[in-house]
């Protein structure tokens, strides 16, 4: 474990929304970091799923891009989130009880 990782700091340079994940999956990798329904993931497993989409993301998106999600309330929207901050690109929640009409322009603005 680095010293980042023990440390508490909350400035924008060196704090990420997936620094809370990455840490606690190094602190307590067996406990549950998700529970949906009747399901549950722990930390090192979030952390593992976080890896890879921020690894699909990356192919596509460069720092300070911007992508739409389109999703109903789901862990994989969290996975999806915490990928976007671990490779600094922002994820727009688009609500999916929205019209078209509100979702096009949402997209033009996006």
């Amino acid at each position: 474990m680095t010293q980042e990782m023990t440390e508490t700091r909350l400035d924008g340079a060196t704090w990420r929304l997936d620094n809370a994940v990455l840490c606690n999956a190094h602190l307590t990798p067996d406990k549950p970091a998700l529970i949906y329904e009747d399901k549950s993931l722990s930390y090192a497993a979030l952390s593992q799923l976080v890896d890879t989409t921020a690894s699909w993301l990356a192919s596509h998106l460069v720092r300070g891009d911007r992508f739409a999600c389109y999703s109903m309330n789901h862990p994989e929207y969290f996975v999806l989130l915490l990928a976007a901050s671990r490779i600094g690109v922002i994820m727009v929640p688009l609500n999916w009880r929205l019209s078209a009409a509100e979702l096009a322009y949402q997209l033009r603005d996006c």
